[in-house]
């Protein structure tokens, strides 16, 4: 049942609440028998998944809460997103549906829920949860369709960037629940490590304007925080993803990423001390995840391993083993299956994901996916369309957009220092150059090795060897997208049999 929007504060801040029929109290006393669990979504904002130490990261005590969480429970070194732009992807772990399942329109950048698909607040609510939402407020649409009890927006939390504030929040929405001896649904959302990067030139000003933006239509107006500042990575040469080609800009910007990175694991930091302080670690299960890949070129809005792969942590203490790992291929889509199964509520419709609890109870085989697929429609009026079926061996992409006319993203610059390094670099560097044309033309079809090549450098597309691994693939993706309902069947359908 929908709740109407009304206002409520906790130490100062203000919430933005939903309130309606409390229809659950039977089943509130019942899940407290049963000792349902609590749920925490914890999540980052374009994050790269290699980032972490404990993922691979090659910078020594950047992430040391993230990586403690990753020591207290089981990583998953092979999950990846549904999509590679934020609200699509927070759309898809919310609902456990791809964008065009779950969304009103399809192939468009619309990411509003459609009322026949519940979203995990709504599931949860019949066995009495208290369901909060912290940071990315604008990213669930509609808001009201989320059924959230408590919704404390990003502007009132240092603009998403402030740990302190987080924590605060989050450890008063605890005590509410603890004192109402309800079980609850945390989705707490640091904006962090999302452009503007911290210590960048114009942070300041950026993060201003996007409160303004946020603002707006508000009646009463949070305080302005400004985010605690982050630059001890600022100018030290740290070496960036490979995608995007070397460059001093691209370094310097990389920096500015790191620092952002480690305020993300401060806001970690934050909430486990939280969670610990309010007693609420026995009976919780912690999922930890970044959105999508980080806001540079072949990143970011695209669908290849560095778009979509994330650093999925599950801790529960007393079913995950600690110090584990499962190199299981996971989608976001499996959330809701799982925080299902958990609760013991029974899935009300068919589901594309599946439940991966097995797994984290250690009882599950260790490959329950032969791969996972990914999905890119608009942005605006902008073509991305793409699809990628991703396994352990090989990433596929099929470019929809790709007409021989049109070029990505309108042939526009993006910004930022990593393209603007790539466009200088390419000036004096003839491989530079050549990736910057790919950038914007792209072709039809691309096939990479993630074994040898994860940076997805070297289209095997057109390789002899290749052949059967492409036919193999195709099918692949052929048969995902007869099985999603995909708008684009048909006309992959028609493309297929044209390669026979």
């Amino acid at each position: 049942m929908t709740k109407a929007p009304v206002f409520h504060s906790f130490g100062g801040l203000r919430l933005y609440l939903f309130l309606g029929f409390v229809c659950a109290m039977s089943s509130t006393l019942k899940g407290a028998e049963q000792r349902l669990p609590n749920i925490v979504l914890l999540a980052v904002d374009d994050m790269l998944y290699n980032t972490l130490e404990s993922f691979g990261g090659s910078v020594e005590g950047l992430t040391p809460h993230i990586d403690a969480l990753a020591e207290r429970g089981m990583r998953f070194t092979e999950a990846y997103n549904a999509s590679s732009r934020c609200a699509p992807s927070r759309g898809s772990m919310m609902t456990g549906f791809y964008q065009d399942g779950y969304a009103v329109e399809q192939v468009s950048s619309d990411t509003t829920v459609k009322d026949s698909i519940y979203t995990i607040p709504e599931l949860l609510d019949q066995k009495g949860y208290l369901s909060g939402l912290f940071g990315k407020d604008t990213h669930y649409r509609p808001l009201e369709k989320y059924d959230f009890d408590i919704v404390e927006p990003m502007a009132a939390m240092g603009v998403g960037r402030s740990p302190e504030l987080y924590a605060r929040s989050v450890g008063a929405f605890i005590a509410e629940a603890q004192e109402k001896k309800r079980p609850f649904f945390i989705s707490v959302n640091t904006h962090d490590p999302h452009r503007p990067f911290a210590g960048s030139p114009g942070e300041r000003e950026a993060l201003i304007k996007r409160y303004n933006s946020e603002v707006e239509d508000f009646e009463t107006k949070p305080e302005l925080v400004i985010p605690p500042a982050e630059e001890r990575y600022s100018g030290k040469g740290n070496d960036a993803p490979k995608f995007v080609p070397d460059h001093e800009w691209v370094r310097e910007e990389f920096g500015y990423y790191l620092n952002s990175s480690k305020r993300a694991d401060d806001f970690v930091g934050a909430i486990v001390k939280t969670l610990e302080e309010r007693n609420a670690m026995e009976n919780t299960l912690i999922v930890f995840l970044s959105d999508n890949g980080i806001h540079w070129p072949f990143s970011k809005a695209n669908v290849y391993v560095s778009s979509v792969k994330t650093p999925l942590i599950v801790c529960w203490k007393g079913r995950t083993k600690p110090g584990s790992s499962s190199d299981a291929l996971i989608s976001t889509i499996d959330l809701v299956p799982t925080f299902l199964e958990a609760t013991a509520i029974e899935e009300p419709y068919r589901m594309p994901g599946r439940s991966f609890l097995p797994i984290v109870d250690g009882k599950g085989e260790s490959n329950v996916r032969q791969s996972v697929f990914a999905t890119l429609n608009k942005k605006g009026s902008t073509g991305l369309e793409m699809r990628s079926v991703i396994t352990r061996d090989y990433t596929y992409v099929f470019n929809f957009w790709v007409d021989g006319k049109y070029r990505y993203f309108d042939g526009a610059r993006w910004g930022g220092m990593a393209f603007e390094g790539m466009e200088a670099a390419a000036r004096t560097n003839a491989a530079a150059k050549k990736r910057l044309e790919f950038f914007h033309d792209r072709p039809r079809e691309e096939l990479y090795d993630n074994r040898r090549d994860a940076d997805a450098l070297v289209n095997l597309r057109n390789h002899p060897e290749r052949r059967r691994d492409l036919q193999r693939l195709r099918k692949a993706m052929r048969e995902t997208l007869v099985e999603n309902e995909d708008p684009f069947q048909e006309e992959y359908e028609a493309y297929f049999n044209s390669q026979e």
